[in-house]
């Protein structure tokens, strides 16, 4: 599937920050906090169920290494 352009951008920013420009990443800055720390901690919860489950150490740790 091929989207034009204009199409391809459905994203808002905040007033004054173009999308589209390459320098302008941190008009979603302060949401990445967040989703961040709500995706390591998803991470050490999946670690902290294999380990009783005797899962490779190595995958635990990348698990781990992730968050």
């Amino acid at each position: 599937m091929t989207l034009a352009s204009d199409q391809a951008l459905s994203i808002s920013a905040p007033a004054g920050l173009d999308p589209r420009a390459r320098s302008s990443t941190a008009w979603h800055d302060d949401d990445r906090g967040g989703q961040n720390a709500q995706i390591a901690d998803a991470l050490r919860q999946i670690a902290d169920i294999l380990t009783p489950q005797g899962a490779d150490p190595f995958r635990i740790a990348a698990y781990l290494r992730a968050a």
